[in-house]
């Protein structure tokens, strides 16, 4: 039998194939309803239990939204040192100007335009920013902090050098 990973990624790609390219979390859903799918499996069916887990997810999101707040003496920068042994990039991305629409707003990676990448890496860097205000005062990440600012110079210099092209276009209902 094969692994999850291999059956949820060629069910994946095989629904995405069959909503012309593009795929969300309710085709997904819809799919999945479907006793007979590969995905059925994956999904929670009783409605009780199901609210029960969304529910502690969402007791959870309360629980991250409390902050603490510190006051640092010392401020001193330290280096950090990062090593990425294993990459496996998505296959498909979430765009988010598609965000909302019918047929979903994931699109195959392969399908990116270059003003898609720009739209997906300034919302990532907007997320990390993110990161960054909610732990700028981890001592041990002032040069992540550091390479984000010249990341976000590097984005910001591309963003102007070229005018956004439109890029992609909600689908209609």
């Amino acid at each position: 039998m094969r692994g999850k990973r291999s059956i949820v990624r060629a069910e994946i790609l095989a629904i995405a194939e069959r909503h012309g390219g593009q795929i969300g979390p309710r085709i997904v859903l819809h799919e999945a309803k479907d006793e007979a799918s590969p995905l059925h499996a994956f999904f929670e069916w009783d409605d009780g239990a199901a609210a029960e887990a969304y529910r502690l997810g969402q007791a959870a999101s309360l629980i991250r939204e409390v902050n603490l707040e510190i006051t640092v003496a010392d401020q001193s920068p330290t280096e950090v040192t990062m090593e990425v042994s294993t990459v496996r990039p998505r296959a498909f991305y979430s765009l988010p100007h598609l965000r909302g629409s019918p047929g979903g707003s994931y699109v195959p990676a392969s399908a990116l335009s270059e003003s898609d990448r720009m739209e997906l890496a300034k919302e990532v860097l907007a997320q990390i920013e993110g990161l960054r205000r909610k732990h700028n005062e981890i001592r041990q990440l002032a040069g992540v902090w550091r390479e984000v600012d010249k990341a976000r110079e590097v984005i910001d210099a591309e963003a102007e050098q070229k005018p956004a092209k439109g890029g992609r276009k909600k689908r209609a209902a």
